[in-house]
């Protein structure tokens, strides 16, 4: 692993000698903070129609109160919910995670990392198909459909049920029993694919072999509703809830298609 993040990781292992919870809630936290924020904001610069060529719904802008709104109802929990339910499951981190001085091997952390990952499309997808419910979908996951063309900040807005219920995607580590900084660096690995997930715009290396982009995928989900509950696409493959998707998809391309040639011709 590199020097710097092994030096890092010692000044962490330091200060929390000193700072009670640091390595196990404040560290992951700051960085679940700042990721999403970042990019949620970021995402913002080109949802605007000079950006219109990838946007997934094309014509489709949530105006300016509406993210503030968004940003007011997040802020909440981010200074509520996600501080508490951080602080209650860190007892579980420091107990099931290693918190070694010696950094793990890249190799190591890229096999923890293919797990993580593959672990939370399984959970996601489940706990996503199950708030479908009908008799539980307006309790709980009704608040996160109230946009049907997302943004990336939308992709934390959910009641606070849902919002302590994905913190079970980042069980991998504990699960894995491996390092610390795995949960850190899938944290921030995490957050940001599912900003970029509810950015409404075609994104470049995000379409996993087979399944396609992972944005549009969820779009069409905010779009319809009833389809493509997981986060690669491998869940709803195998149970049959992509239908419909990649024929709207094709309808998507060709419609980009046939705009770049009205454009040429202009």
């Amino acid at each position: 692993m590199a020097a710097w993040a092994q030096t890092a990781w010692h000044a962490v292992l330091e200060a929390d000698k000193t700072v009670t919870g640091l390595a196990d809630a404040w560290v992951p936290l700051a960085l679940f903070l700042a990721t999403y924020w970042a990019v949620g904001l970021g995402f913002l610069l080109i949802d605007r129609p000079w950006a219109a060529e990838i946007k997934c719904q094309p014509g489709k802008y949530v105006a300016w109160p509406m993210v503030r709104k968004i940003a007011a109802y997040v802020g909440a929990q981010h200074l509520t919910v996600y501080p508490a339910t951080t602080w209650l499951l860190s007892g579980v981190v420091r107990r099931f995670c290693s918190f070694s001085p010696e950094l793990p091997s890249a190799r190591e952390t890229v096999a923890g990392l293919v797990f993580c990952i593959f672990f939370a499309e399984v959970y996601f997808f489940h706990v996503h198909w199950a708030l479908h419910h009908p008799r539980i979908y307006p309790y709980v996951h009704k608040v996160h459909h109230e946009f049907t063309y997302p943004i990336a900040l939308e992709s934390l807005y959910f009641h606070p049920v849902e919002s302590v219920l994905n913190f079970g995607l980042g069980a991998g580590p504990m699960i894995l029993g491996a390092h610390v900084t795995l949960l850190y660096l899938f944290t921030v690995i995490a957050v940001a694919n599912v900003c970029i997930h509810h950015c409404g715009h075609e994104v470049p290396l995000d379409s996993p072999p087979f399944f396609g982009s992972m944005t549009h995928q969820h779009d069409y989900h905010h779009k319809v509703f009833n389809r493509n509950f997981g986060v690669i696409g491998i869940c709803d493959w195998l149970y049959g809830t992509r239908a419909g998707y990649d024929a709207y998809h094709e309808r998507w391309e060709q419609a980009r298609k046939e705009k770049k040639r009205r454009t040429k011709t202009e």
